[in-house]
C-alpha cells in the first residue's frame, strides 16, 4: 500500500491531486454510494486533460481577484488530503533508507515522489546528524560519561574500532616495542624530587671521624713501631720479626680495613689462595669425580657380554625364574626346620622337668641326654613321633614339590637333592639336644608362677582388675535328671494347653 501510495503520490504534487481528485472526493462525500457502472474513469482521455486543466485555471483567478476569500469546503477537503498523502509518502521513503539517500544526495527528484523542499531539507539535516554521530560516536559517548569514570573507560570509550587493519601508527609502536623491550618494575628508576632543605656548602674545621678497622690498624702499626724502636728487651730475631711484619703492612694485601668484617677476611682468604696457585702449590691435587673402574671388565678370562649383561641385571634388580624359586624354597625349609626344632624342644623339657621333680633336675638330665646324643643312643619319644608323623609327612610333600618345581628351571649345577623326613629328623635331633638346658631355664624363668593381669595393663587394670589369677572357677555339668531340653520345653507346652481345655 506504501508503494501505491508512493506511485501515486509521484505522478503529481499536491496541487495537481488535488485537481484532479476534487470533484469526485466532493461528489462522493454528497452522494453517497454510487453505481459501479455511474463511476468516474481511471483514466481521462488527453481532452479531459485539457479541460480539467482550463477549469483548474479559472478557479485561481477568482481566488486571486477575491478580497475577502472565504475557504470552501472542497479546497479544505483537498488540503487534508494533499497532508495526508505527503505524511504517508515521507514515511514510505523513510521505510526506505536508500531511496531517502538517493532523494538527498540529489539523484532522484523529490518532486517526483510528492516532496517539497522543506521536507528535503529535514531529510538531508537528518542524514548527516546520523552521520556526524557514527563519525564522532567515541567522543559524543566520552563526553557523556559521568564524572566518577575512570582512565581506562575514558579511554576505552575514546578508542578507535577495530576495522580489521592496522593503521601505520600502531604498526610503528609495536615494532618499536618488539625492539626495545621495557624494563621490569623493579628496575625502573623513579624520578627524584629535589629536596627542598638547603645545603650547607660552607667550608668546616671539623676533622671526619676515622672508622673502627683503621683505627686499629693504625694501633698495631704504632704497637710494633714502639717494640722495634722503644723496648729494650727484645734479642735481634724478635726484632726482625717484627720488623717483617711491619714491612707486610705496605704490602696491597697486607693492610686490611674494616678486620672485624666478613668482607675483609673472605678478601684475604681469597687472596692468599690465588697466590698459592700462582706459586704452584694445587698442581697435583685430583679433579673431577674418581672413575669407576672394574678389573673384571678387563679381564681376557671372563665373555665381556655376559659381563655386562650381567652387571645390568644386578643394577635393575631382576632375577631369573629359578633363583625366585630358590627363594620360596629355601623359605619353607627353614620354616619347616624352625617349627620342628621348637615342638620338639619343647617335649624333651617337660619330660626332663616331669623325670627330674624341678627346674635343676631337668637340666641335669638335659645335659646327660646331650653326651649320649652325641654317640646316638638319645631321648627318643614314641608317642610324640606317631602323633606328629602324619603332619610331618604332609610337610615334607609339600617341600619337595617346590623341589621338583625349582629344578625343572635351574641349570645342572644349581640343582638340589629332595628332602627326607628321617633324615630331618635325625639332624633334628642331633642340634636340639645341647640346647634343651638352656630351653629348661628359660622356661622356668618365664612360668615363675600363675599367669595373671598386672595393674594399670590392658582393659581390665584400667577397669580396677588389680591382679588376676587366671581361671579359678569351676564348671558345674547340669544334672541329668533335671536337664530340661527342646523336647522336655515342647512336653510342658502341650502339657498346659491340655489343662486349660
Amino acid at each position: 500500500m506504501s508503494q501505491s501510495l508512493v506511485n501515486l503520490a509521484g505522478k503529481a504534487c499536491s496541487a495537481c491531486l488535488l485537481q484532479q481528485l476534487g470533484p469526485s472526493l466532493i461528489g462522493t462525500s454528497i452522494a453517497g454510494r454510487r453505481g459501479f457502472s455511474t463511476g468516474r474513469r481511471l483514466y481521462s482521455a488527453p481532452e479531459d486533460d485539457k479541460k480539467n486543466t482550463e477549469l483548474s485555471e479559472k478557479k485561481e483567478d477568482k481566488a486571486d481577484t477575491s478580497t475577502n476569500p472565504v475557504p470552501d469546503k472542497d479546497e479544505s477537503v483537498s488540503d487534508a488530503l494533499s497532508r495526508r498523502l505527503a505524511s504517508m509518502a515521507e514515511d514510505a521513503v523513510y521505510e526506505n533508507p536508500r531511496l531517502a539517500k538517493d532523494i538527498a544526495s540529489g539523484k532522484v527528484a523529490a518532486e517526483d515522489y510528492g516532496f517539497s523542499e522543506i521536507l528535503k531539507a529535514q531529510l538531508q539535516e537528518k542524514l548527516e546528524g546520523a552521520k556526524f554521530d557514527s563519525e564522532n560516536a567515541g567522543a559524543i559517548s566520552a563526553a557523556k560519561l559521568p564524572s566518577y569514570a575512570g582512565a581506562a573507560t575514558r579511554e576505552n570509550a575514546l578508542a578507535r574500532p577495530w576495522t580489521g587493519q592496522e593503521t601505520t601508527a600502531d604498526v610503528s609502536h609495536r615494532m618499536l616495542q618488539d625492539a626495545y623491550k621495557p624494563l621490569p618494575v623493579d628496575l625502573r628508576s623513579s624520578k627524584k624530587v629535589p629536596s627542598s632543605i638547603p645545603v650547607d656548602l660552607r667550608p668546616t674545621t671539623r676533622i671526619p671521624r676515622m672508622g673502627t678497622g683503621v683505627r686499629l690498624a693504625n694501633a698495631r702499626d704504632k704497637s710494633v713501631e714502639y717494640a722495634i724502636t722503644k723496648d729494650q728487651n727484645l734479642d735481634e730475631s724478635e726484632r726482625d720479626e717484627r720488623r717483617r711484619m711491619l714491612k707486610e703492612r705496605f704490602e696491597p694485601t697486607g693492610r686490611v680495613f674494616g678486620v672485624g668484617s666478613i668482607k675483609a677476611i673472605e678478601s684475604l682468604a681469597e687472596q692468599r689462595i690465588t697466590d698459592a696457585i700462582a706459586r704452584g702449590q694445587f698442581k697435583d691435587l685430583p679433579r673431577g669425580t674418581p672413575a669407576d673402574t672394574d678389573a673384571q671388565a678387563s679381564n681376557p678370562f671372563v665373555d665381556t657380554t655376559e659381563y655386562f649383561l650381567n652387571k645390568m641385571i644386578k643394577k635393575q634388580e631382576i632375577v631369573p625364574p629359578w633363583i625366585e624359586k630358590q627363594r620360596e624354597l629355601h623359605s619353607a625349609k627353614d620354616r619347616f626346620r624352625r617349627e620342628l626344632r621348637n615342638d620338639w624342644g619343647r617335649q624333651l623339657a617337660r619330660r626332663f622337668t616331669d623325670r627330674g621333680k624341678g627346674v635343676e633336675g631337668g637340666v641335669q638330665l638335659a645335659e646327660q641326654n646331650a653326651e649320649r646324643e652325641a654317640t646316638g643312643t638319645g631321648e627318643r619319644i614314641a608317642e610324640w613321633e606317631k602323633a606328629q608323623k602324619g603332619y610331618w609327612t604332609a610337610r615334607i610333600t609339600e617341600i619337595n614339590a617346590l623341589c621338583r618345581s625349582y629344578n625343572l628351571m635351574a641349570p645342572e649345577l644349581a640343582k638340589r637333592p629332595y628332602f627326607n623326613l628321617e633324615r630331618e629328623l635325625n639332624l633334628m635331633y642331633k642340634e636340639v639336644a645341647p640346647l634343651v638346658a638352656k630351653i629348661i631355664r628359660r622356661r622356668s624363668e618365664d612360668t615363675g608362677g600363675p599367669r595373671g593381669i598386672e595393674a594399670g595393663s590392658g582393659v581390665a587394670g584400667r577397669l580396677g582388675g588389680g591382679k588376676w589369677g587366671g581361671h579359678t572357677g569351676k564348671v558345674y555339668d547340669e544334672d541329668k535328671k533335671k536337664k530340661f531340653g527342646f523336647k522336655e520345653f515342647m512336653a510342658s507346652l502341650w502339657s498346659q494347653g491340655e489343662e486349660k481345655r
